[in-house]
């Protein structure tokens, strides 16, 4: 249960990260920091962030599962 909270945590603050970065360059483009510096890269964490979450909470799910 632990890692199904963990992970859904994760993903939805990945998810809602990557969403205000997308808004920040959007609205800002000529303070955003470019792809490969600074927004770039954060887009990638907050994705990463999104698939790590994911694999988490479907780990946790199955855990949870096979325990009951």
């Amino acid at each position: 249960m632990r890692l199904l909270k963990l992970g859904a945590f994760s993903a939805i603050a990945g998810l809602v990260g990557a969403l205000v970065n997308i808004w920040a360059r959007n609205e800002f483009p000529e303070r955003w920091g470019g792809p490969n510096i600074g927004g770039g890269l954060l887009q990638l964490l907050f994705y990463t962030l999104i698939v790590v979450g994911v694999v988490l909470a479907v780990a946790g799910g199955v855990a949870a599962r096979r325990r009951h």
